[in-house]
């Protein structure tokens, strides 16, 4: 009786370390490729809180706050685009001001929002 079996230890071998060859360079690959996902970057904050007061103009506490927005940018931005959102310990609060436009704001449609004065949304420009 003859044996027709075609097994090669030396191919066995070969392909072996051929798979380990390219398994060990998928894994060193996988360690060394930048990561090329899009960083979270926060929107940028043109407008900065320079103080929040909880008296009125006589210094009486009131519990009305009043927040001072500075603008801390170069750039020039129409009034009527702008609104703003506040957080209180990095919750959202019902307090929306919908547009920074002081002559189309109207306080009976800003939950939350009284007045709006200054310099900042007297004109068409923050």
């Amino acid at each position: 009786m003859q044996h027709d079996e075609a097994v090669s230890p030396q191919i066995g071998t070969i392909l072996m370390v051929a798979i380990v060859v390219l398994l060990a360079a998928l894994i060193i690959l996988m360690f060394h490729l930048p990561d090329f996902s899009d960083p979270i970057h926060p929107i940028p904050s043109f407008l900065e809180i320079s103080g929040v007061y909880h008296t009125d103009e006589h210094g009486i506490l009131n519990y009305d706050s009043r927040v001072i927005l500075l603008h801390n940018g170069t750039e020039r931005f129409e009034n009527g685009g702008l609104r703003a959102e506040f957080f209180r310990n990095g919750t959202k609060i019902s307090a929306v001001i919908e547009t920074m436009n002081g002559n189309e704001f109207i306080s009976t449609h800003h939950y939350g929002v009284q007045t709006m004065g200054g310099l900042g949304c007297s004109g068409l420009y923050w």
